[in-house]
Order: C-alpha cells, then sequence, then structure tokens
C-alpha cells in the first residue's frame, strides 16, 4: 500500500469512534439494568407489602362479618339492646388491627346504626342521635351492589369529615360486606375504615438514595410521590399534575405493560408494576406501583460514562495508531500468507463438513437399515409362523369336516343303528365337536397374535376399539398371570369407545404398567385388584390403578428417571417406567402422572391428544 495514511490513523480513529458509542451504549445497558433490578426487587418488597395489608383487611372484614351476622336486630327486645350488643362487637374488633379507624353497621336504606371510631387507639362510641344517612356515599353503593360474600374496596383517598378533607391527611380506604341472617335475608352493611398513614409511611421509607418508590390509581394520579406536592392534588381537582397528563406515552406503556413494565421517564429508566392484593383483583381498585431513577443520580451516572470512555478511546487511538505504523512494513507480506492460511483453512473446513455429513448420512442410512431389518424379520416371522400354523390347522378343519359329513350320511343311510354303534357314533360326534371349539380357538390365537405383532410394528395413526387392544395385551400376558393367581385385572368404561392413535405404543404402554404393577403392587403373593379405565375427555385418558401398597413418597419425583427402582434386590433395572415415560411422551406426544390413591395403591394416569398432526 502506498499511502497508509488512510488506515493507519482514519481508519483506527473510525473504529475507536465506533468502539466509543458501543461502549457508552453497553455500559449505559448495563447500569440501566443494574437499577431495574434495583427497582423491580423494590416494587416487588412494596407491591407485596400492600398486598399483605389488604389481605389482612380481608380477613377481618371476613371475620367481623361472621360475628355481627349472630346479633339480627329481631332477636333482641328493642333496637337500644341490638345497638348496645353490636357497638360491643365493633369495639372488640378494633384490636384486630392498628389501622382501623371507624367500624359502622349501615341499614338497607343507608342510615348507621351503629357506628364507631377509633383515633389513636382511643374508641369512640357515636351517640344514636348523630348517626348519619350514608345513601349517597359512593362506598355504600358499591358494597351494596356486591353479591354477599365479596368485599368490596373503595379506591385509597383521603378521609373527608363534615365535607372537608381532613388535615393532616388521612390516607384511608373502606371495605364493606353484607350481613345477612340465617334465613339468607340480607340485614344491612358491614363498613370499615383504615387509616393507611402506616403503611404509607413504611412505603415511603422504603425508597432508597438512587430510586424512587411512588404510588398512582388507575387514572394515573399520585398517591405516593417523591415530590409529595403532587400527592393527591387530584381530590382538589388538580389532574394536570398527574403522570397520565405529564407523561401520556409512559402512562400507556404501563397501562399497556405486563405486571412487572420497564420504561423510560424523563430519560431515566423505570419499572412498574400492578400493586394490588392476591385474589382481590376484582374487587380491589387498580393501583400502579413506580419506581424512577433519580434525575440527579442518573445524570452522575451518564456523565461518568461518557467521561471514562472518552478517557479510555483518546488512549486507545494513540496505542492503535502507534501499533499501526510500526506494523505498516510488514502488513503486505502478513496479508499474503494470511490470505492463503485462510483459504487452506477454508478447503479443510469444507473438506471436514463434507466428511461429518457422509458421516452423518451413513450413521441414519445404518439405523434405517437395521430398523428395516428388524421390521422384515418380524414380518417374516409372523407370516411363516401364520403360513405354517394355518395350514395344519386348515387340514385338521378339512378332515373334522369330513367325518361330521360321513356321520350325517351314516345316520341318514340307517333309521337305527345297534345301541354299541349308536353310542360310538355319538361320542365320535361329541369329540369332533370339541376337536372343532378347539380348532377355532387355536385359529383365534394366530389371529390374535399376527394382529399384536402388525401393531408393536406399525406406529401410524389409527382408528382402534380400546378393548380390543386390552384384549389382546392380556391375551400376551397370559403365561405371566398364572404367576399372579390372587391378582384380578378389571376393566372400566365403554366397551365400544375408539381411540386414534397408535395402536401398538399404547399396547405397549399397558402391558408395561401391568407387569410393573405385578411385580411392585402386591409382594409375597398379596392378593389385590388392578383396575384398568379407558375414557375420552379433552384428552384420550388411560388410567392403570391397583390397591396395593402404593408408591414411595421418596420416588414419585424421580420416577420417570432412567434406573430408578425400589426393586433393587429383585433383580430389577428401574428402565420400565423410563420407556413408558418415553413412550407416552415422544411417541405419543403426551404426558403420563403417577400418584397415590386416597384409599390405597398405585395409580398411573396416561393422557394422549385427541387431535394428533
Amino acid at each position: 500500500m502506498k499511502h497508509p495514511s488512510m488506515w493507519i490513523f482514519v481508519l483506527p480513529f473510525v473504529c475507536v469512534a465506533i468502539l466509543a458509542g458501543v461502549s457508552i451504549n453497553v455500559w449505559q445497558s448495563l447500569v440501566v439494568k443494574q437499577f431495574e433490578d434495583q427497582q423491580s426487587e423494590l416494587v416487588n418488597r412494596a407491591s407485596a407489602l400492600l398486598s399483605q395489608e389488604l389481605s389482612y383487611i380481608n380477613q377481618i372484614v371476613d371475620f367481623l362479618r361472621v360475628e355481627l351476622e349472630v346479633l339480627p336486630p329481631g332477636a333482641f327486645n328493642n333496637q337500644d339492646a341490638w345497638r348496645h350488643a353490636v357497638e360491643t362487637k365493633l369495639i372488640s374488633a378494633h384490636r384486630l388491627s392498628s389501622n382501623i379507624s371507624q367500624l359502622r353497621w349501615i341499614t338497607l336504606a343507608g342510615q348507621e346504626a351503629a357506628r364507631v371510631n377509633v383515633d389513636n387507639g382511643r374508641v369512640e362510641v357515636v351517640n344514636a342521635k348523630q348517626l348519619q344517612d350514608k345513601s349517597n356515599r359512593y362506598y355504600f353503593i358499591k358494597g351494596r351492589r356486591a353479591p354477599y360474600g365479596d368485599i368490596a374496596f373503595t379506591p385509597i383517598d383521603l378521609n373527608v369529615e363534615h365535607g372537608l378533607i381532613e388535615e393532616p391527611y388521612r390516607v384511608t380506604i373502606r371495605a364493606t360486606t353484607k350481613l345477612q341472617d340465617v334465613h339468607g335475608s340480607i340485614l344491612g352493611l358491614l363498613v370499615l375504615n383504615f387509616d393507611l398513614n402506616g403503611v404509607f409511611e413504611k412505603l415511603r421509607g422504603m425508597q432508597t438514595d438512587q430510586s424512587t418508590l411512588e404510588l398512582l390509581d388507575g387514572e394515573g394520579n399520585w398517591l405516593l410521590s417523591s415530590n409529595a406536592g403532587l400527592e393527591w392534588l387530584h381530590l382538589y381537582g388538580d389532574y394536570t399534575t398527574s403522570l397520565s397528563h405529564t407523561a401520556p406515552q409512559a402512562w400507556q406503556q404501563i397501562k399497556n405493560g405486563s405486571s412487572l413494565s420497564n420504561f423510560v421517564i424523563g430519560g431515566a429508566p423505570s419499572v412498574a408494576r400492578i400493586a394490588s392484593s392476591e385474589g382481590m383483583d376484582d374487587v380491589f381498585p387498580e393501583k400502579y406501583m413506580l419506581s424512577r431513577v433519580r434525575t440527579d443520580v442518573w445524570k452522575d451516572e451518564r456523565y461518568a460514562i461518557y467521561i471514562t470512555v472518552a478517557l479510555v478511546s483518546v488512549l486507545l487511538y494513540f496505542a492503535v495508531v502507534s501499533s499501526c505504523w510500526l506494523r505498516w512494513r510488514l502488513s503486505e507480506q502478513q496479508r499474503k500468507y494470511i490470505k492463503k492460511v485462510k483459504r487452506d483453512k477454508a478447503r479443510v473446513e469444507s473438506a471436514h463438513a463434507s466428511l461429518i455429513e457422509s458421516n452423518r448420512n451413513l450413521v441414519l442410512l445404518q439405523q434405517e437399515l437395521v430398523e428395516q431389518s428388524k421390521l422384515s424379520a418380524l414380518g417374516m416371522l409372523v407370516a411363516g409362523v401364520g403360513h405354517e400354523l394355518n395350514t395344519p390347522l386348515g387340514g385338521l378343519r378339512m378332515t373334522l369336516s369330513s367325518i361330521a359329513h360321513a356321520q350325517k350320511r351314516i345316520e341318514k343311510s340307517s333309521d337305527s343303528l345297534p345301541e354299541p354303534v349308536s353310542r360310538a357314533n355319538q361320542a365320535i360326534k361329541d369329540t369332533v365337536l370339541i376337536a372343532e371349539q378347539n380348532l377355532d380357538r387355536a385359529f383365534s390365537v394366530v389371529e390374535q397374535f399376527k394382529r399384536i405383532t402388525d401393531n408393536r410394528t406399525q406406529q401410524t395413526l389409527q382408528h382402534f376399539k380400546v378393548s380390543q387392544i386390552l384384549e389382546d395385551t392380556l391375551a400376551a400376558l397370559k403365561p405371566l398371570r398364572k404367576h399372579y393367581p390372587n391378582i384380578t385385572i378389571t376393566h372400566r368404561g365403554e366397551s365400544e369407545l375408539e381411540f386414534y392413535s397408535v395402536a401398538g405404543v399404547i399396547s405397549q404402554v399397558l402391558q408395561s404398567l401391568i407387569v410393573n404393577a405385578f411385580d411392585h403392587a402386591f409382594p409375597s403373593g398379596q392378593q389385590g385388584n388392578l383396575t384398568i379405565t379407558f375414557s375420552k375427555e379433552e384428552h384420550y385418558v388411560i388410567t392403570v390403578s391397583d390397591d396395593g401398597v402404593g408408591l414411595d413418597q421418596s420416588i414419585i419425583s424421580t420416577i420417570w428417571e432412567p434406573f430408578v427402582t425400589t426393586g433393587r434386590g429383585g433383580h430389577h433395572t428401574g428402565l420400565g417406567l423410563f420407556m413408558v415415560h418415553q413412550w407416552v411422551t415422544q411417541l405419543l406426544h403426551g404426558k403420563i402422572k403417577a400418584e397415590n390413591n386416597p384409599a390405597g395403591g398405585a395409580m398411573f394416569t396416561v393422557f394422549i391428544p385427541i387431535n394428533v398432526v
């Protein structure tokens, strides 16, 4: 190269500039990820705290509802006696939580029937003349619309006394539920006010020097903010300071995001999640827990990143230029050598790739030939056995038919036969009948053997009756069942039920599960029952259950792993259930579950998808 200034000076400059930009982005992403992890942990802890408190409120309301429903007004001589009993219960209930600020029984007409105020542990029973009509209050309307048994929560807001917001602020949430008597008649509404100032102080104390912790309602208004001046302004009619107004795009990301969402507000990374009480999403108004990196912290972090990357980039640029200048004279020769090495390497890699591909194809071909050889040998064996058995059995059937025909001719040729001849003829007739019955049985066994073999060798989807598969499987196990005479096998389900699946694999699964029950469920010749059930629901379901000793709890979690067995001393390898799991999951694309019956014994349930592509 005659003019190396381009690649010695300009190219390093471009590369270092690109590297600096990438480094800034990567470093900044790492810092953002670190902040987001801290924020995620912060909002999760804060959400858990709020959820725990609201769940406890839910329990308190449920408990108090049960306590008050045993005090229907009709059970007392007069209204004052009833009100005194209710007030006594309400006074006792305030000890359940230090956050309870007010407990009320409100009639269906909206009139307060009993009311207890709690302020810093001091209990005040409101005089009957001071009880108010709350029929137009939103929490009464919401609670009256809610079904019996549900608890309706109001939005978190500030306590209002005589139409004015109480100062200093008292953060309040109200829980309302219906009360009914033993006859199912609605008696009224139980309303509890909870002071959340303590909870909000705990949330505020969870903020860090780097990240804020804030709470918004479902409209994006600030309930808890790093800037205390923004809190609760919507209750005074000021909606311009809400997040939905000042940062509508970020607010939409929060509304449309998952339960834990990452986004940017004002250039700083932020994390938000839906904050509600577990199991109360339908009755608790939507809230959002938000954490943002503080603006000054984010600016300092970015400034440190830019300064550091800039200094390192300058040093790196001069180091690269110096190195390039020293290496310039040798670059051309090195380029030639490198080009030759790359060319040789490419040829070697190409040859190596071709060799790997050829070897892979050879292995696949070998496996395919082995499988074809097995199937071919099995088919020839079945065909040979069938042919060899069908020929003599057919000849025997012809012989028996000829004997029966000869008997009929003898009987027709003489109306009366001597008594000895008649008895002999009848004995021959009975013998022929027995021989024909056994011959039919032999033909049935041969046909069943051929059907089992065909099913085991063909793994194609087909329609089949489950009763036929079970019958064929049990026929193959007939020699083994002689060793377990005390075990009864019962089939449940529709006899005409059809599956559309791989019959041979299902037969193998059934056989393995039955043998497994023989080996493990009934030790020492124990008497027992084995029940096999077929059904068609959302899946094809096959259940094999027994009333034996059951499964050892220590191996249920690992029962499908290879070499796991409780019968190691009985020469069991622990591969039977492993193979069953492989057949069900890999060949049938289903799943299998092992568990103990509550009544005793083990139960294996196989789920096979109905719609198999």
